[in-house]
């Protein structure tokens, strides 16, 4: 039960198929034993499900390898989501400014539950533009367009997104503890911009800032990474100030009238009330 509704029965047949896919995309090329290890099924039972993916183009086979691999059906549907939330033009436009001005690769992130998923990059063609994949999945809180997007909830929506801490480590500097991220998401808040300081990737800074809509929620992020040992005071200035000025020009497009956001007063344990 949830809030007071039955919640309807999954399908067990659907729930293995979508597993699999996920196990695929996370990867160049995967072997159906290695995947059907990772799965926790049978080569058979794998197998029989990756055949159905494959007939409807969600993933394809190899033929010398015998690796499967992502197909274009699983691309058309996800970029689907992109084009419907209504983000997806106006952030090209906007990304593009920012890489064209800072020689840098430029993210549109969402988040999706602990996670933030990268659904548009722009590359900077110079050649300290970092690279990623499309679609990637890191944990918000160990990142700046996570933090950004925390950071504009509310302390008990931070709780649900992130459960209870410690939070998972990926380098030495990632915040793992509550009452240590709290107080970078209020200081993030403060400042109006995120930053990772190494805390996802070593070797790797990160600034972001949250896309608003109307009602001043957090939709969206845009970031820009930086190599740690290639940047300094003066031009990390610039990174944020394009970074916010991005995210600005995102949010007025989708209807948010800048105007200073207020703790809901329902919510007494925000830990961004004044």
């Amino acid at each position: 039960m949830e809030d007071g509704v039955e919640k309807p029965a999954l399908t067990r047949t659907l729930e293995r198929g979508l597993a699999l896919l996920r196990l695929v995309a996370n990867g160049s090329g995967r072997s159906l034993i290695d995947i059907s290890r990772d799965a926790g099924m049978s080569p058979s039972t794998a197998l029989r499900l990756l055949e159905t993916l494959r007939a409807h183009n969600f993933v394809e086979k190899d033929t010398e390898t015998g690796l499967y691999r992502i197909a274009i059906g699983a691309f058309e549907v996800g970029s689907s989501y992109v084009s419907q939330n209504g983000l997806s033009e106006s952030a090209r436009i906007v990304l593009r400014r920012i890489s064209g001005q800072l020689g840098q690769t430029a993210n549109l992130a969402i988040l999706d539950r602990s996670d933030i998923v990268y659904i548009e990059r722009l590359e900077a063609d110079g050649p300290l533009g970092t690279r990623g994949r499309w679609g990637e999945r890191l944990p918000a809180h160990s990142t700046a367009a996570g933090k950004a997007m925390l950071a504009w909830s509310w302390e008990s929506r931070c709780d649900e997104i992130l459960g209870p801490s410690p939070y998972a480590r990926l380098t030495p500097n990632t915040i793992t503890e509550r009452e240590r991220l709290m107080p970078d998401l209020r200081a993030t808040r403060e400042r109006g911009y995120a930053r990772d300081d190494e805390e996802s990737v070593m070797g790797l800074r990160c600034f972001a800032a949250p896309v608003l809509d109307r009602e001043g929620r957090p939709q969206a992020a845009i970031s820009v990474s930086v190599l740690a040992m290639a940047t300094d005071a003066t031009h990390e200035g610039v990174i944020i100030e394009a970074v916010r000025n991005g995210a600005q020009r995102l949010s007025v497009m989708l209807g948010w009238q800048q105007q200073p956001l207020a703790a809901p007063r329902t919510d007494t344990h925000s830990i961004f009330i004044d």
